[in-house]
């Protein structure tokens, strides 16, 4: 159902399960636990948080940018688990 706001007619944004969906920056930001600064560091050469695996976005205008989610999904993947081990009392 339309959400009207003032003048402009507003829908609600649906859910995609479409593999290859644009992503905007806050939804990479939620799949890869990664803040804003860390997600922009990985991209930046200069930036010793570099990582040339990271997914490249996409412009798709003047001052917004996607992620194809099949890439991000995939470097998630490429990613080693880690895991917490805890002693006998249970301590990290």
């Amino acid at each position: 159902m339309p959400v009207c706001s003032g003048t402009n007619l507003e829908m609600p944004r649906m859910a995609t399960h479409t593999h290859n969906a644009l992503m905007r920056r806050k939804e990479v930001e939620a799949r890869t636990k990664l803040c804003r600064a860390s997600l922009y560091a990985k991209l930046n050469p200069k930036d010793p948080g570099h990582d040339a695996s990271f997914p490249v976005p996409i412009r798709i205008g003047a001052s917004a940018v996607r992620w194809i989610e099949s890439e991000v999904d995939a470097w998630i993947t490429s990613r080693p688990r880690t895991r917490v081990i805890s002693d006998s009392r249970g301590h990290a």
